[in-house]
């Protein structure tokens, strides 16, 4: 069996005649891969199937958002704006933003910080 991300070249998992069926693991989350299968006998390679198409599932986002700006408006307003993750793993859905007014301390306990009241998440 041949199996390739779309856009780069196949792989080829061997599969004894025992077996009808084989799990391919170690691939990217939402990810388009295509499969195309060949029997094979002792004299070689059979014609090839019609490749399928499968995507992967979605994931949590493989990395934080880009680009995080944040400037005043006024006396009591901020504007924060970003960019998505660059590996979000699945269609983003939103955003959760928290504010603080205290300093950032490694291991800080985040629970006195506030969540932003338009986040519906």
């Amino acid at each position: 069996m041949l199996y390739a991300e779309r856009g780069i070249s196949f792989r080829e998992v061997k599969v004894p005649p025992s077996q009808t069926t084989v799990t391919i693991e170690g691939l990217e989350p939402y990810q388009q891969y295509e499969f195309v299968l060949h029997a094979v006998s002792a004299l070689g390679k059979g014609h090839p199937t019609m490749p399928i198409e499968v995507q992967t599932a979605e994931t949590i986002p493989g990395n934080a958002p880009t680009d995080v700006k944040a400037r005043p408006l006024n006396s009591q307003a901020v504007l924060v704006q970003w960019g998505p993750p660059e590996v979000p793993n699945g269609k983003i859905t939103g955003y959760i933003v928290f504010y603080t007014n205290k300093p950032l301390t490694d291991g800080q306990d985040k629970s006195d910080w506030h969540k932003v009241s338009n986040s519906n998440f």
